[in-house]
């Protein structure tokens, strides 16, 4: 088996990164093993500004005051980022007269992340819960409202055929 090739490709897109592998065969007639791993990442979002964070009156903690730190400018992030693992890994086998059989495997979420993903979409993203979850404070801090869970890890197998 020696001297039989491996390429590699490395494509960076605005959204991620896709590392494609392929493994031929020393037998030229069949197409390359396409193996390819790609993670798509979104860092932190804004959904809103901290402008309606309020802190204990230092005269009277029964009472809450304006939060003089932030302001409409101040942005609230999401508390996680967000990623999703994917891996493929296709095989093409040729035929006479331009025939052709693909078989390709998708898995998505590969390390089955499980964990939340926010949406900063509607305008009323956020909700106002106790500063430090102290329900005895009158302070109140900006956190996100609509939130929903990932999809658990999930397999796609295709076979493709062209006559």
């Amino acid at each position: 088996m020696a001297g039989c090739p491996v390429f590699n490709d490395v494509a960076i897109h605005r959204k991620g990164v896709a590392i494609v592998v392929r493994i031929r065969h020393c037998n030229q007639r069949t197409d390359p093993v396409r193996m390819a791993p790609g993670v798509r990442y979104r860092g932190k979002q804004i959904f809103w500004s901290k402008v309606e964070n309020t802190i204990p009156d230092p005269a009277n903690p029964a009472r809450a005051i304006d939060d003089p730190t932030t302001d409409a400018y101040t942005p609230a992030y999401t508390p996680d980022d967000y990623k999703i693992v994917t891996a493929t890994a296709a095989y093409t086998w040729r035929f006479k007269n331009r025939r052709e059989v693909s078989l390709n495997l998708v898995i998505n979420n590969l390390l089955n992340d499980r964990g939340p993903t926010y949406s900063s979409t509607a305008q009323s993203a956020h909700v106002m819960r106790p500063l430090n979850n102290d329900y005895t404070s009158p302070a109140r801090e900006t956190v996100p409202r609509y939130f929903a869970f990932k999809q658990p890890i999930s397999y796609t197998l295709t076979l493709t055929t062209r006559m």
